[in-house]
């Protein structure tokens, strides 16, 4: 009965921590019902806002620390300071809320970071919270109650948070180079892909530019050589046909001439003939 009343004040002051009532947790955080009804789910919803917080605290903490470089201009302890406050209040409720007892803050938490509102990281972060605080817990509840060292227990979280997050943002970051230097071969390897097809291209069209060039080339001095055959044949045929017509005048003068002498010859024999007839007259 004890150990049952103990986990619901260690659930009421996880509940009031989510109303920002952590002063009152201790001292009324008893609540009614069987074990069942403690509703650990709503207990893992706070935790889950709270460690949303934390993380943005660390990687703060983390990114202020890159910026700064070992330079004292930059104060980066204002994210350690509101995760020392939150934690220790946190921490304090588990502690007060289960009465001291290590083994009611061990059960419970385990329940609590069980819950399906914790996964992934969040879930590691309660599993790693709980085992510290269990761990720092002694078995003498009340050494527990009056004398357990938050701000230790949170320096060590701290710590150990903030060496997760630079890992992680470092991971990030080398992820984002990679990424960078991945898309840069590729955009290269685009690049010089594009610039190789459109030298391949001006290739191309230089060589059918060349060979259209040479084919009208061609086809002139096809054309002119067919020209100048057809115009030597013109030629030829025209001689020939000048060469006929001064055959055929020379033939028509020949025969004109022949008539002309035969008539000649004739006229002459007839008018011999008309002078032998009037001397056998005479």
């Amino acid at each position: 009965m004890q150990r049952t009343r103990a986990m619901m004040l260690l659930f009421a002051s996880l509940t009031y921590l989510a109303q920002g009532a952590i002063h009152a947790a201790a001292g009324h955080g008893f609540l009614s019902g069987k074990k069942s009804g403690m509703q650990p789910e709503l207990v893992a919803t706070t935790l889950a806002r709270v460690e949303d917080r934390w993380r943005s605290q660390a990687v703060l903490f983390t990114e202020c620390n890159s910026t700064q470089g070992g330079s004292a201009t930059l104060d980066c302890s204002h994210a350690t300071s509101a995760f020392m406050k939150s934690c220790s209040a946190v921490v304090s409720a588990m502690v007060s809320g289960s009465s001291g007892d290590r083994e009611n803050v061990k059960e419970y938490l385990g329940v609590v970071c069980n819950e399906p509102e914790l996964t992934g990281w969040k879930k590691e972060w309660c599993s790693g919270l709980a085992d510290s605080v269990s761990s720092m817990m002694s078995a003498d509840n009340y050494e527990n109650r009056e004398d357990f060292d938050y701000t230790r227990l949170c320096q060590g979280f701290w710590s150990k948070m903030t060496a997760v997050e630079a890992t992680r943002l470092e991971q990030e970051r080398v992820e984002h180079a990679r990424r960078l230097e991945a898309e840069r071969i590729q955009l290269a390897a685009a690049k010089k892909k594009a610039e190789e097809a459109a030298a391949e291209e001006a290739r191309r069209r230089a060589v059918a530019e060349a060979a259209a060039k040479e084919a009208a080339k061609k086809a002139a001095a096809e054309a002119a050589e067919k020209a100048r055959q057809e115009a030597k044949k013109r030629a030829e045929e025209q001689k020939k046909a000048a060469e006929r017509a001064e055959a055929e005048a020379v033939k028509r003068q020949q025969e004109e001439a022949a008539r002309e002498a035969e008539e000649a010859q004739k006229r002459a024999e007839e008018a011999a003939a008309r002078v032998d007839a009037k001397r056998k007259e005479a």
